[in-house]
């Protein structure tokens, strides 16, 4: 039984084990020892301290919880507790501890001339340190490194994301078992799965649609609607865009709309009649309730693939058209939609893109195909 055994010990500068299931103590210390057998799990600490013959535990007054713990464990390992130490040692001590800081000269002189009894001020220090701004970029620090929360593994966004997750858990006091189950339980992306369209029908006779159920079947999040090249070969008009935009925001999918002008009707100066004709038709009976989850893409169709290009004025003053829009069609809702710019975007164009007013996030085309491309312009985004 002890061959078939798994046993190993946490510290094996304090204790080994051999193949025969033989703990051997080598030095002073304290190490966990595991055994797993089919399955079943048992641990154990082993406290290695040699002669302590002659030792005597005294009693010290323990003010709280921690306290009691502590002592517990220096009575295990038979250790006594050092004396009380002095106020110039305690803030500077405690000040590193919890902010990873040391305090400033006045704060320790105020410190030491408060005549107020020892422990009343100290635990009121301790309670002005606990959750201050330095107390939760410290700790956010700390867990951000034991977690590893970095760029390399993460990207951008990613090690945002989590640093953002941490900084607020330690914000609000979130009990460690929680913040910790919470850790191990995650799961998802910062990345979500899109498709390219959607039938405005639950089912039917449609070969070569796809219906909302099968895009829930595969966890899709977001839909592309009215694409340009959709409208251009495959018929779509803004009554069917309507109706796609409908079905997607009744099985709460997040719909990315697409309006643009071609290139005729920017020459014919009519770019503002198109998309305000667009933007009528594809969010008619859409209510400002359920417009919270709409996206707009901007597509200059005419410059897309044609090597012409829209300048920074010409993009601000199309996307405040398209934001006044909304704003007219679904009130205080249609200033917090986003708007996408999506009219050839590049690693070399995105960043000064992205600084334009009420241009919120790009969609990308061909440049996305290049994972290296893809990933410059995720990074030029704000």
């Amino acid at each position: 039984m002890t061959a078939e055994s798994f046993i190993d010990s946490s510290n094996t500068e304090v204790a080994t084990v051999d193949k025969a299931g033989l703990v051997t103590t080598i030095r002073r210390g304290e190490t966990t020892m595991l055994a797993r057998y089919e399955g079943a799990y048992a641990a154990s600490t082993i406290v290695s301290m040699g002669d302590r013959g002659g030792f005597a535990w005294n009693n010290p007054p323990a003010f709280n919880k921690v306290d009691e713990l502590v002592y517990a464990k220096l009575q295990r390992v038979k250790v006594l507790p050092s004396e009380l130490c002095s106020d110039a040692d305690f803030v500077r001590r405690v000040y590193i501890d919890v902010t990873g800081l040391p305090p400033e000269p006045e704060v320790v002189r105020a410190f030491l001339a408060d005549k107020r009894d020892t422990r009343a001020k100290r635990d009121e220090l301790i309670d002005k340190l606990v959750g201050s701004p330095d107390y939760v970029e410290q700790w956010t620090n700390k867990w951000a490194d034991l977690l590893e929360v970095n760029r390399k593994f993460l990207g951008d966004v990613g090690a945002k994301a989590l640093r953002d997750y941490i900084r607020k858990a330690v914000a609000e006091n979130k009990p460690y078992d929680k913040f910790a189950y919470e850790v191990l339980t995650a799961k998802g992306s910062n990345a979500a799965i899109g498709a390219q369209n959607i039938h405005w029908k639950d089912e039917g006779a449609f070969t070569g649609e796809t219906s909302a159920a099968q895009l829930l079947a595969l966890g899709i999040k977001h839909v592309i609607i009215g694409h340009s090249e959709r409208r251009q070969y495959f018929g779509e008009t803004d009554d069917t865009v309507n109706l796609r935009l409908k079905m997607a925001l009744e099985n709460g999918f997040t719909p990315i709309c697409c309006v643009g002008e071609v290139l005729e009707e920017r020459e014919a100066g009519m770019t503002d009649d198109v998309l305000r004709r667009q933007c009528m038709r594809a969010f008619h009976a859409v209510s400002n309730k359920k417009a919270a989850k709409l996206v707009v893409a901007y597509e200059p169709v005419w410059a897309i693939g044609t090597g012409l290009t829209p300048t920074v004025g010409d993009v601000e003053q199309i996307h405040r058209f398209i934001r006044d829009s909304l704003i007219a069609r679904f009130k205080g809702e249609g200033a917090r939609i986003r708007i996408l710019y999506g009219g050839s975007v590049k690693p070399s164009n995105a960043r000064e893109l992205m600084a334009v007013a009420n241009v919120n996030g790009a969609l990308v085309g061909g440049a996305s195909l290049k994972a290296a491309d893809f990933l410059a312009i995720a990074r030029g985004c704000p």
